[in-house]
């Protein structure tokens, strides 16, 4: 096995996966029956969300880039 084929099956290994990637699907099913069960038919816009997710969303993927 050359350096490179080392590397990439390190990169893929199981114990490079987190432990709770699952986490975030069943969360967002439960966030949309919740929402469906409300039956809500306003449309609310957070004056402090939206910047603070915009924010928090931009910032953790530039911080992320220089890691490797």
């Amino acid at each position: 096995m050359n350096d490179y084929s080392k590397s990439k099956a390190r990169f893929v290994s199981q114990e490079a996966r987190p432990v709770f990637a699952w986490f975030p699907l069943p969360l967002l099913l439960f966030a949309v029956i919740a929402l469906w069960l409300n039956d809500s038919q306003t449309s609310y816009e957070s004056t402090w969300l939206s910047p603070a997710l915009n924010l928090l969303l931009a910032t953790l993927p530039a911080l992320g880039r220089g890691i490797d």
